[in-house]
């Protein structure tokens, strides 16, 4: 895949967009386990609508197409804003900061790392579409770190059909998700919303921390814009955030995540899955070959099904002892399953929204 261009955006480009008042906060990606306490009643009233609920499938993608490059301030400002829909129907719309300007102009293809420092994460020592052989093990304490950062998420749209995804908290008041969770072009207005967050679910009734109403939703203004009739148009901007009024990550803790460069890692995704019981946790690890990573994708042979779309791929990182999201899972490829790599871009652009 070809490597996008880019020149520097200009102020006026940056002037010419519209900026919101809402504050954004500084770098969570080191993550952190939570405080063990109870989220103190910030918890919502929202019914849990699991038994309506659709999984979301996994998407396909011809990925291996040349991606139209960016050429000029304007296509880079313009990809990269930050669009978002808050829980009381407001747009919010911000140019990219420097740091996503900077991380985009300085993209090189680089050397892959024959190793990272990491491996497989302690946790799962007890124990794809499907690949080969069925490795899925249920989480038996989804309420202990990391799991308690990992939960179920439940959309509605316009129409009131009921959808879930999985997602992580990566900052107190942030999770990360796939943006096609969030928002879909076949469905009237695009977005999904009433979005409520039930962290660590696993199983029918049995939701330990409640839900939490989302207070906004964001995606990349070229996932929305983008889109010419398919999917292949704008695979590379599936990445979506939802952000919270209450500190939740305080309590639950929140995942590390990183867009370095990496070799072979043991990677661990952790979501729900249409075919198991339902509202269960499960988690799969799978080794991933650098030969599998490209600058903006993942192949990986972790098991998941409908449901597990937007779940963490993560690694245990033996250096800080935290487990670091390399990617969100989107669906399968093939005889295989594939994430959106968490590039330095993607990594900055998340930084400037995270609280």
């Amino acid at each position: 895949m070809k490597q996008r261009t880019c020149a520097l955006l200009t102020a006026g480009i940056l002037s010419a967009l519209l900026f919101s008042s809402v504050s954004f906060a500084g770098d969570y990606s080191a993550g952190k386990e939570g405080s063990g306490e109870a989220t103190r009643a910030v918890g919502t009233t929202s019914e849990f609508k699991g038994a309506k609920a659709k999984p979301v499938p996994g998407i396909e993608a011809d990925r291996s197409a040349s991606r139209d490059v960016l050429l000029d301030d304007a296509a880079i400002a313009q990809a990269y804003t930050i669009i978002g829909r808050s829980s009381d129907g407001r747009e919010v719309k911000l140019a990219p900061d420097a740091a996503v300007i900077d991380a985009i102009k300085n993209a090189t293809a680089g050397g892959k790392r024959t190793s990272i420092e990491g491996g497989g994460d302690p946790a799962d020592a007890a124990s794809r579409d499907i690949v080969g052989p069925d490795n899925r093990v249920q989480v038996a304490k989804a309420t202990t770190y990391p799991y308690s950062a990992i939960g179920y998420l439940q959309m509605e749209t316009a129409k009131g059909e009921v959808w879930s995804c999985t997602a992580a908290l990566i900052g107190p008041k942030t999770a990360i998700t796939a943006a096609n969770c969030l928002y879909n072009h076949s469905e009237k207005g695009g977005w999904r919303d009433k979005v409520v967050f039930w962290p660590a679910v696993n199983g029918e009734g049995n939701a330990p921390y409640g839900g939490f109403d989302y207070d906004t939703e964001y995606v990349f203004q070229a996932y929305i814009t983008d889109y010419k009739g398919n999917y292949d148009s704008i695979w590379q901007y599936d990445l979506g955030l939802v952000t919270f009024k209450d500190p939740i990550g305080d309590s639950l803790g929140w995942l590390g995540y990183t867009g370095n460069d990496m070799g072979d890692f043991q990677g661990t995704l952790v979501g729900y899955h249409d075919d198991k019981t339902p509202f269960t946790m499960w988690k799969s690890t799978c080794n991933v070959l650098a030969e599998n990573i490209s600058q903006a994708d993942i192949v990986h042979d972790c098991d998941t099904t409908g449901g597990s779309d937007g779940a963490p791929l993560y690694y245990y990182d033996n250096a800080t002892k935290g487990r670091m999201v390399v990617g969100i899972n989107i669906g399968p490829s093939g005889d295989a399953n594939w994430a959106l790599k968490l590039t330095p871009a993607l990594v900055a652009w998340i930084n400037s929204v995270n609280q």
